[in-house]
């Protein structure tokens, strides 16, 4: 929930006071973080630990009742649809690479082995196949042209806007040599 809040701030405030919202944010992240564990095993020392879920409905309630009251509703001007072909793509690529590494040995039949013979299986092989043609497949859909999506997707956009890929820097720190 961290990005929703901190670009929040970005669209709630002006510029000259976001400094002051951006402290206090964490100030008061800063506090929970030191706050919440010592609150978690007190709560869990005196009433149980079942309790730790219970906790999270009058503060959701709380929250809930605070945003209605002080978040000012904000509407993109062009809102975007959801691209279900990018999603389901996704997701399809997400399951192929963590189904195996989750499960991966219990279906070889062995529960505690890194055995490098394991990536030359049959099924193993079957599952980078799959990723790589997801991959093909996501990168084909996501570097068309603008309008070419938006022509096979109407509403749909990038989360990003595309000229900030073509603006990227490169900085000596950060590459390997």
């Amino acid at each position: 929930m961290v990005p929703q809040v901190l670009t929040s701030i970005q669209v709630m405030f002006a510029p000259h006071e976001r400094g002051k919202a951006m402290a206090t944010f964490s100030a008061l992240a800063g506090l929970a973080a030191v706050v919440g564990p010592i609150m978690g095993s007190l709560l869990t020392e005196t009433a149980g630990w079942r309790w730790v879920f219970l906790v999270n409905v009058p503060v959701g309630v709380l929250a809930l009742a605070a945003a209605l009251r002080f978040v000012p509703e904000s509407r993109a001007a062009h809102a975007n649809r959801v691209d279900f072909r990018g999603v389901a793509v996704l997701s399809a690529g997400l399951l192929a690479l963590l189904y195996p590494l989750v499960v991966g040995h219990e279906l070889a039949g062995r529960q505690h082995t890194h055995a490098p013979a394991e990536i030359f299986r049959p099924a193993f092989l079957v599952v980078l196949a799959v990723m790589a043609v997801l991959l093909l497949v996501a990168v084909a859909t996501t570097v068309i042209p603008a309008d070419a999506h938006e022509h096979a997707c109407p509403g749909c956009g990038p989360l990003t806007p595309r000229h900030l890929d073509r603006k990227r820097r490169r900085y000596p720190s950060a590459t390997a040599r």
